[in-house]
């Protein structure tokens, strides 16, 4: 990997490391173990298995001798292309087991990372502390803090998109698909452009691979969710009904339990969810979770008569499984299949009944999205001022959420509503937030044609 070095190049890398402190030149050889040449202090002392303290002494060591440079306004460091090529051949020296077990450390780091900053993006408990890690190194953003978790979580999904081509390379198919099934949770609330393409290459194909059967189904989901997203209706209905195929055939029966035989609708908030095992009841919210997929589709492609019996067979077999976040997302679909056939009302008590339910979820995200939906619905009765109060609040939630596309959505609808200059103030609000994120004009004028996001 040296050979690109030039031999006064060479002599004087060598010269320079020669300097160094012991444990600085050893963690230059972990340098060289991982496939990226920006990386944060945390990542570094994993992958180590040093303490931070001790990471930061060799670090310091490193960027006086200007072999790590500072990335400005992050705490990132850089590798130059010259070092990481010497790091590469250092690593090559070690012994097959110490590369494999560091970098499946920094690996297994950055998933547990991007887990983590999914869940304060959608949870109200507080983090826990970084498995298995050295003294020292926690994860980082705050607790509780989704602003910060979504602005990490952008900042280092190319180095997420790095390390799932680095596992399929590896053939670490467990963790390739769990490093893309991370990144759901940024998908529904940014506009990622490489999405689709690391549904189809890498996350579904290594979860088939793995004879992960739920986590399979989530991802065809998202996939087919990204298609309907842009209008693709066709592709979004093959993977979603791929995904319905899958959960089925993962079932005992051949299906669930009982749900699309009988009526959806009633209150079976003490349903017999014991009659699910620990094995079937996950495949079971998979299964509620395609179906749900499926209907918006249908619901998007204008095909109202296909979305109805589908969306009530998920909220029957939600109801059977006792699942209150799939009850409530059971309910917003059907609501937003109700808004987009032009019944408000109908939309509206999905929704009364939706929201308490989520209430009881850490789901931050879903709760906004159905208090947009309840706003909207809400205006096309009449009743404006109620309408801005919950399209308000739905933008609140969704700041909270860390879902900008979400911001750009409530802004839209608020900006319709009110009118006149007010209203084209928050048009202009609205295009300042998508710009700053990063979001594509065409990426938001798809969503306001639809009920949700």
């Amino acid at each position: 990997m040296t050979q690109s070095l030039t031999p006064s190049t060479k002599r004087q890398l060598l010269s320079i490391m020669g300097t160094l402190p012991s444990d600085a030149d050893a963690l230059v050889a972990v340098l060289g173990v991982l496939p990226l040449t920006r990386l944060d202090r945390r990542a570094i002392a994993v992958a180590a298995r040093q303490p931070l303290t001790e990471v930061d002494q060799a670090v310091n060591a490193l960027l006086t001798a200007k072999l790590l440079e500072p990335v400005p306004n992050t705490d990132l460091l850089r590798v130059p292309k010259h070092v990481h090529e010497h790091a590469t051949t250092l690593a090559a020296r070690l012994r097959e087991g110490e590369r494999r077990e560091a970098w499946s450390r920094w690996a297994r780091h950055l998933l547990d990372a991007a887990i983590t900053a999914g869940s304060a993006l959608s949870s109200r408990a507080p983090l826990t502390p970084a498995c298995d890690a050295p003294d020292g190194v926690g994860w980082p953003f705050p607790a509780g803090d989704a602003a910060a978790a979504v602005a990490w979580l952008v900042e280092r999904r190319t180095d997420l998109v790095t390390a799932v081509r680095a596992a399929d390379t590896a053939g670490r198919h467990e963790l390739e698909y769990q490093l893309v099934g991370a990144l759901i949770v940024l998908a529904e609330r940014h506009h990622l452009p490489e999405w689709p393409g690391l549904l189809t290459h890498y996350g579904v194909p290594a979860a088939e691979l793995h004879g992960d059967i739920v986590a399979t189904s989530r991802l065809l989901c998202a996939l087919a969710e990204a298609h309907r997203r842009t209008g693709d209706h066709q592709k979004a209905e093959d993977h979603a009904r791929q995904a319905l195929a899958n959960t089925s055939a993962g079932l005992p029966s051949g299906g669930p339990p009982s749900a699309a035989a009988r009526p959806a609708g009633g209150n079976s908030t003490n349903a017999p969810a014991d009659t699910f095992t620990d094995t079937t009841k996950p495949i079971v919210l998979a299964d509620i979770e395609s179906r749900l997929t499926l209907a918006s589709v249908h619901r998007s492609a204008r095909r109202t008569h296909q979305a109805v019996p589908i969306a009530a067979q998920a909220l029957a077999l939600a109801d059977e499984a006792g699942d209150r976040r799939s009850m409530a997302l059971a309910r917003i679909v059907r609501a937003e299949i109700a808004f987009d056939d032009g019944r408000p009302d109908e939309a509206i008590n999905e929704l009364r009944q939706a929201i308490p339910l989520l209430q009881h979820t850490p789901d931050q995200f879903e709760e906004a999205r159905a208090v947009a939906l309840l706003g909207q619905a809400i205006a096309t009765t009449g009743d404006h001022r109620t309408a801005v109060m919950y399209l308000g609040e739905a933008h609140d939630r969704y700041v909270r959420a860390g879902s900008p596309l979400g911001e750009v959505q409530c802004l839209q609808w608020l900006g319709d509503i009110i009118g006149g200059a007010r209203g084209a103030e928050l048009w202009a609000e609205a295009d300042n937030v998508r710009w700053a994120a990063g979001i594509p004009r065409r990426a938001t004028q798809h969503l306001a044609s639809s009920g949700g996001t």
